[in-house]
């Protein structure tokens, strides 16, 4: 038996001597609170029991809340490790150190940690399993400036893991926003605040959300709003989105590979430098057009895009004029950029669909200095744009969208590669997820012989065809004849006595195939 630790043994003689020592009717109160005192001891929240190792461990949670009704407004509070099942709502200046802790939502509770006050600071917090609603965090800052979340998890949530709303100063640090339902984190109307040194990742994992905003996040209707030296990756839409009147924004060093959509992406708004990214493996689950870009700057004035190593994508950098947003889609310039391609479909170009003035020489659009390596020798079709398919470099150099630009060796190749993080060598295989929805096996009638059965799956945005295959008593994989490649069901006869298994993927465009959704065993006698 370990020894015990000389401060309780002693605690435990004084308290055994002042029970033994006779008490007339005086020494019962004295008595009770001596017991009151020396059980807060053991269990308070704040000091816990004592370990064999004299640390201490919490006997119970306290309340988070509790903790912070009790702090006084600019003072610094210490939250004990513990997993708190509760709300905890901020409205008053504070800072809270709170490695260890966690708030969880349990899937019940619609919000996680809401600030309602300027200047508060949490640090090492993780929220978690909270059932929030639209545009409702798990992290919740809104109508609020100057809140910092530092070195914090956020995870496993409905809709957004953070939303910060209708203030200025924040600051989001060296956290990550993992597998919450719709998005990473969602900004409204914010001014001058930073994002940098985050892991975003494997958001929409469900494909619950697929029109209006999803993936990594989204800003919009802000200014002044910095991504640095994030790490954005495997989320089920675009990586880095900025969107609708968002204006003189930064992407600077970022890490973002492995979105389904865009990787970043700059959208009606007006301002951007996009500078030193490393993008790769973005943009292939629904690649159409000039988009399912590593780079994409649609229908938007004054951006800056340089100095980037964009790579692997299902296109490389796109700028684009279509009907809609302020025009006339001025001041873009690209230029300084490594963009590495296998498949020669629009590796670079500016894209106009309307009959703009994209590629008006007073709009003062201009490329330069880019450096290519393609899988597929020159001249091919849509490897590049300007006012038409340019198929070589040298006949995209003669555009105002390029000039100086040359093609790498695959050993520069490899070496612009190695010095932005990113796989060397050829193009590595990108398989998108499985569909979020896996084959349901519905029985339609009585079972004889066979058993009459329909086999459906709900639809997935962006994909253009299905395959179906069953697997019959642990035999080899068939394949089901669709009535069209889009179908979502069909009918039919199962043999009785025997198990089956269903898998479904779906078919994006330029012939990708995603994973396999399997169903359960079903068995009908």
């Amino acid at each position: 038996m370990a020894p015990r630790p000389m401060r309780l043994l002693r605690a435990r003689a004084r308290f055994t001597s002042l029970v033994r020592r006779p008490a007339g009717r005086r020494g019962v109160p004295i008595l009770i609170a001596l017991l009151v005192a020396f059980s807060a001891i053991l269990s308070s929240a704040h000091t816990g029991f004592l370990r064999p190792d004299g640390g201490r461990a919490l006997a119970a949670c306290p309340s988070f809340q509790a903790l912070v009704n009790a702090a006084p407004t600019g003072g610094t509070i210490v939250v004990p490790p513990c997993t708190y099942h509760e709300t905890v709502t901020i409205s008053k200046r504070l800072t809270v150190n709170a490695t260890g802790a966690v708030i969880d939502g349990d899937n019940v509770r619609g919000k996680g940690l809401e600030i309602k006050a300027n200047d508060v600071t949490v640090n090492g917090l993780t929220v978690q399993r909270i059932k929030n609603g639209a545009h409702e965090g798990a992290v919740h800052a809104t109508s609020i400036s100057r809140f910092t979340f530092r070195d914090g998890v956020v995870r496993d949530s409905a809709t957004v893991c953070i939303v910060l709303g209708g203030g200025s100063g924040f600051r989001i640090l060296s956290s990550r926003f993992t597998n919450c339902g719709q998005e990473g984190y969602f900004l409204n109307n914010v001014t001058d605040s930073l994002f940098r040194g985050n892991k975003i990742d494997h958001n929409n994992m469900k494909l619950a959300f697929t029109d209006a905003e999803q993936g990594g996040g989204k800003t919009m209707a802000s200014a002044r709003i910095t991504f640095d030296r994030n790490e954005v990756s495997y989320n089920r839409g675009p990586g880095i989105w900025f969107d609708n009147s968002v204006v003189d924004v930064a992407a600077t060093n970022n890490r973002v590979h492995h979105n389904d959509e865009d990787g970043i992406f700059f959208e009606i708004s007006n301002g951007a430098r996009i500078a030193g990214n490393s993008v790769w493996a973005n943009g292939f689950a629904n690649p159409r057009w000039a988009y399912g870009a590593g780079i994409t700057i649609s229908s938007s004035d004054n951006a800056e895009v340089d100095h980037n190593t964009v790579a692997w994508n299902a296109r490389g950098i796109s700028v684009i004029s279509q009907g809609r947003g302020p025009q006339p889609h001025n001041g873009i310039a690209v230029y300084a950029n490594t963009v590495i391609s296998q498949t020669a479909d629009k590796v670079a170009g500016w894209y106009d669909d309307h009959g703009g003035t994209l590629y008006a020489a007073g709009n003062g659009n201009s490329g330069w200095s880019g450096r290519y390596w393609i899988g597929v020798s020159e001249p091919s079709s849509y490897r590049f744009e300007w006012a038409g398919d340019r198929s070589t470099v040298a006949s995209y150099n003669s555009t105002p969208g390029e000039q100086d630009a040359v093609n790498l060796t695959a050993a520069k190749r490899d070496a612009a590669l190695l010095a932005a993080g990113i796989p060397v060598g050829t193009m590595p295989t990108v398989v998108p997820p499985a569909p979020a929805s896996a084959p349901k096996i519905a029985l339609r009638g009585s079972v004889g012989a066979t058993a009459p059965v329909r086999i459906s799956w709900a639809p997935v945005g962006g994909s253009i065809g299905y395959r179906l295959q069953y697997q019959r008593s642990g035999g080899s994989w068939k394949t089901v004849t669709l009535p069209s490649p889009t179908q979502t069901s069909v009918d039919m006869a199962l043999d009785a006595g025997h198990s089956y298994i269903f898998r479904l993927r779906m078919k994006l465009p330029a012939s990708i195939w995603s994973n396999w959704a399997y169903s359960s065993v079903v068995k009908f006698t």
